[in-house]
């Protein structure tokens, strides 16, 4: 009988399935809000009409700024970077993200005593990453085509 209500409490401590993705969906929640951050402080993009050839087909000229120019070209990589360095840091030194610590997951070694070591934080993110990349590389390469 009280192996029975023993092997019940280990199948309850690993039925996590939903708190896990639910948790995954709040960390993309607040992977998006950083990013939405980030956006705003980004200057606005300025014009300013050619006076010396308004008859060219394009007469406004861009003013270009270096913060901009650099989100514009080079926000898919830093959106994947930021996914990845939240997966795995917060992996590596807490063994919690923000959406596991609100759900009550904690990730832990094989022996469940040891916090994750760097690589294991990295491998148990593959997926995250495979994503940050997929999505890099799906919008840098196909959307221009669209």
């Amino acid at each position: 009988m009280a192996d029975n209500k023993e092997n019940t409490l280990q199948q309850i401590k690993y039925d996590t399935i939903y708190r896990r993705l639910f948790a995954k969906i709040l960390d993309y929640i607040l992977i998006a809000i950083i990013i939405k951050i980030i956006t705003l402080f980004l200057p606005e993009t300025t014009y300013n009409f050619n006076f010396e050839n308004p008859d060219i087909i394009d007469p406004l000229i861009k003013n270009s700024n270096p913060f901009l120019d650099i989100w514009t070209d080079y926000s898919d990589l830093i959106v994947s970077f930021i996914i990845f360095s939240y997966f795995v840091i917060f992996n590596f030194f807490s063994g919690q993200t923000v959406g596991k610590m609100i759900v009550n997951v904690k990730i832990r070694d094989i022996d469940e005593i040891k916090k994750l070591n760097f690589l294991q934080a990295v491998l148990r993110n593959l997926s995250d990453i495979f994503f940050a990349l997929i999505t890099f590389f799906i919008e840098v390469e196909y959307l221009p085509i669209i």
